[in-house]
C-alpha cells in the first residue's frame, strides 16, 4: 500500500549524486572516553523516554526527542544545555554543504521477549523527509547519519535494512538490498533518498537500543530562507524517525 510520502502529487527535491554509496558503515567510531561519555549522556537524557502517541502509525513504537536547525540556529543549538554533549559529535558529521538539518535521539522500545515477531517493525519503511521548512513541498534529505549509542549484547533483530530511492515507489515486499546490524559505536551513513526500516528486537537483558540520528539537508537558495532557525519538539508530536 503506497503510503502519503509517495504521493505523486507532491514535489519532491532531492540533492543527492549518483556518487553518493547506498551506505556506509564504520565501527568504533569514537574514541572509548567519547563514547563513554555520549552513550551516558543519551541513555540519562530526561527528554529520552518521552511517551505520546506519533501522526504515523509506523513509529508507534518509537521515544526521543527532535531537534530542527538552520546554519542560523547551529550555535544555539551547539550552546543549549540540553544538546551540548552532542555538539562534538554534530561537528565531526556535519557535511560542508549542509544548510538545515534534524538531530534526533531515538530509542526503540522493548517489546515482550516471547511475543517477539521477526517480520514486525521498529520503525516503518520511510524516507527522511522532516526538515524544518515552511513549504508544502518535500525536501529530502541529502545524508543521514546513525551512530549507536547502545546496542544489547544478546539482542535479536533490530536490523536498519535500506532500498535504493529507485522510481521512488519502493516494492515493499522486496529484500533490503543491504541490511546493517547495529553495534555500539558504529556509525552508518547513507544516502539521504534511501528508503528505510528498521527490525524490531528482542532481548532477555532489557537493555535499551538507542541511536542518534543526523539529517542533513542541502536546501537551494529560493527555499533556504523558509527554513526554521531552532525547533525543538518530542517525538509525541513529531512525524519522523
Amino acid at each position: 500500500m503506497a503510503q502519503r510520502w509517495y504521493a505523486a502529487s507532491e514535489a519532491r527535491y532531492l540533492s543527492t549524486t549518483d556518487e553518493q554509496p547506498l551506505v556506509e558503515a564504520r565501527e568504533d567510531f569514537l574514541d572509548f572516553k567519547r563514547y563513554g561519555d555520549l552513550k551516558e549522556c543519551a541513555l540519562k537524557h530526561p527528554k529520552l523516554r518521552v511517551k505520546g502517541g506519533l501522526n504515523d502509525a509506523g513509529f508507534s513504537k518509537t521515544r526521543g526527542f527532535v531537534v530542527k536547525f538552520n546554519l542560523e540556529g547551529v550555535d544555539k543549538f551547539k550552546a543549549s544545555p540540553d544538546y551540548e554533549c552532542f555538539a562534538s559529535v554534530f561537528d565531526e558529521l556535519r557535511l560542508p554543504d549542509a544548510n538545515a538539518f534534524v538531530m534526533n535521539i531515538l530509542l526503540c522500545e522493548l517489546g515482550d521477549y516471547d511475543a517477539y515477531n521477526a517480520e514486525e517493525l521498529s520503525v516503518g519503511l520511510h524516507l527522511d523527509t522532516t526538515v524544518g521548512i515552511y513549504s508544502r513541498h518535500m525536501f529530502i534529505a541529502h545524508q543521514v547519519s546513525v551512530l549507536y549509542n547502545s546496542v544489547p549484547n544478546d539482542m535479536v533483530g533490530g536490523e536498519l535494512e535500506l532500498f535504493p530511492y529507485g522510481d521512488g515507489y519502493p516494492d515493499t515486499g522486496a529484500a533490503p538490498e543491504k541490511k546493517i546490524r547495529p553495534k555500539e559505536n558504529m556509525l552508518v551513513n547513507f544516502r539521504g533518498d534511501a528508503f528505510h526500516q528498521v527490525r524490531s528486537y528482542k532481548t532477555r537483558s532489557g537493555s535499551e537500543r538507542v541511536s542518534l540520528v543526523l539529517e542533513q539537508y542541502v536546501i537551494d537558495d529560493d527555499a533556504y530562507g523558509k527554513t526554521m532557525r531552532f525547533f525543538e519538539a518530542f517525538k509525541s508530536n513529531m512525524t519522523m524517525m
